[in-house]
């Protein structure tokens, strides 16, 4: 059994953290979460049973995510509740969008989206992604995310096809047996969709990944993303140079591995390939993981200090608060980095 301590505490806690440089967004970041999610406590249950939360790995019903290439304050809340069924909770999200401001997604598109949804059994259903920026208290942007359910409906296959098509981008590496498209992410601007997927397999091919790669015209981006999954993992990059494409990125342990393409709606141009990996079993735990987050930030000169700051006291637990992390490969130029995490409990602040 698991329980929470005090998701109330944990998350004002946050708050103040992430807000000490900017203290004009306390307010602004407390009323949104407080419209998302009011009642925090509610996802522990009393009798100390696992958290009722979908989202993150221990039931914490909002995530906050680090980019090295986006200062906001980027969180993604549960949506409507734990007694709240899937099944509503797309509809559900929408009203939250409108109460909070967002622009409506188009009315087909919405329809699309709960065609994919419909009569199928759901886990999660919807979740509310949020960036607060830092320039401005009353200037937010927010994404939908939609759970695809499995297997793939028609609709969604559709979708897929339709949107990597406009970017010339062969699908011919889909294959539903081995690779879930799992959910979608819309902006609520309408600029771009994204398609995420889980690799079925526990083990890591860096082959699978070159191929997703070329399959979108990036391929000419693999050195840096070998180069970056072996600073990851602690690796010496130099040592690496002299081997072979396969052998830099083996040496994996089994976890969940997935990836995503990020793609304009507006303009003809490649996707964002993003590749992912659940932290916990890829380091071990969470302090494991927030060196190896620090030291990415050390090599590539990336402003992570509002990470740092928030998980100054985590330590190792068994209910992991790391979710996810990413290394992103545009089309051209650098390659970035998130990490998504539930925040540590209550330390006294210094």
């Amino acid at each position: 059994m698991h329980t929470l301590i005090r998701p109330m505490a944990t998350l004002a806690q946050a708050i103040q953290v992430l807000t000490q440089k900017w203290p004009r967004l306390r307010s602004p970041l407390e009323r949104s979460l407080h419209t998302l999610v009011p009642n925090p406590d509610a996802y522990v249950p009393t009798d100390g049973t696992d958290p009722f939360g979908t989202l993150n790995i221990n039931g914490f019903p909002v995530e906050f995510t680090f980019a090295s290439h986006d200062p906001s304050i980027r969180y993604t809340t549960e949506v409507g509740g734990p007694d709240c069924p899937p099944e509503e909770r797309l509809e559900k999200a929408i009203a939250l969008l409108a109460q909070l401001g967002a622009t409506p997604l188009p009315p087909d598109f919405v329809n699309t989206l709960h065609q994919i949804q419909a009569g199928r059994p759901l886990k999660w259903g919807a979740w509310i992604g949020v960036r607060q920026s830092l320039d401005s208290a009353t200037k937010q942007r927010y994404k939908l995310y939609v759970q695809v359910p499995e297997p793939i409906p028609p609709e969604a296959r559709s979708l897929l096809h339709q949107t990597l098509s406009r970017t010339h981008s062969p699908i011919f590496w889909f294959d539903p047996e081995n690779i879930k498209l799992v959910a979608l992410g819309c902006p609520m601007d309408g600029s771009r969709i994204e398609f995420y997927f889980r690799f079925e397999s526990p083990q890591f091919q860096w082959g699978q990944t070159a191929i997703l790669l070329q399959s979108i015209g990036s391929l000419h981006q693999q050195s840096q993303l070998r180069a970056a999954l072996d600073t990851l993992r602690g690796h010496d990059v130099a040592e690496n140079a002299a081997q072979n494409t396969a052998r830099s990125a083996l040496g994996f342990p089994d976890s969940t591995y997935g990836f995503s393409f990020s793609c304009s709606l507006r303009q003809p141009e490649p996707p964002v390939f993003s590749w992912f990996a659940c932290p916990h079993p890829f380091f071990g735990s969470d302090p494991l993981t927030r060196d190896a987050v620090l030291r990415m930030a050390q090599v590539y000169d990336w402003d992570l200090s509002a990470y740092e700051a928030l998980t100054q006291s985590m330590t190792n637990s068994s209910m992991p608060h790391h979710n996810a992390i990413a290394l992103i490969v545009p089309p051209q130029g650098p390659i970035g980095m998130h990490v998504s995490l539930s925040p540590p409990h209550p330390e006294p602040l210094t």
